[in-house]
């Protein structure tokens, strides 16, 4: 059975493996197993974090996790900014991934975030992204663009 819960240190290992397996088929992204370990228990020990994941009886099948802060606009106002959405391939056509986004929206309404900011690269089904955020309420707001420099 699938249960949304908060995310662990003990989680980690199956995190970064789900991440690994999501940045192998995006070589650009030049996924590394330890970074993303690294990366994900900095999220999970940061104060000012959130990171859920689906737990499927005990495997680790997806998770979503960011930080949340004051916007650089105006300090009154929080949100919630996604570092990590990953879904495992097999469970990518279940509905795991929007059970996590429903999820952290919650906690993020939860801390007092009035925006809520996720991710949708273009080297990835953008068209199918744009379409579940459009359907959950979002609006596109900004495009981000990467030079390789080293």
């Amino acid at each position: 059975m699938n249960r949304i819960r908060g995310a662990t240190l003990e989680d980690v290992d199956q995190i970064a493996k789900i991440g690994l397996e999501f940045a192998d088929e995006y070589p650009s992204l030049e996924g590394n197993l330890e970074s993303i370990k690294l990366s994900t228990e900095e999220i999970l020990e940061a104060p000012y974090s959130a990171a859920l994941v689906a737990d499927m009886d005990g495997e680790i099948v997806g998770a979503i996790g960011g930080v949340i802060s004051p916007s650089i606009y105006n300090r009154e106002i929080l949100q919630f900014q996604e570092v990590m959405w990953f879904v495992s391939k097999e469970y990518r056509n279940t509905k795991v991934g929007l059970q996590l986004l429903k999820s952290m929206e919650k906690v993020a309404v939860g801390a007092g975030c009035k925006w809520f900011l996720m991710i949708a690269p273009h080297l990835m089904k953008f068209e199918h992204l744009d379409n579940v955020y459009t359907k959950m309420g979002f609006t596109k707001f900004e495009t981000f663009y990467r030079k390789e420099i080293g």
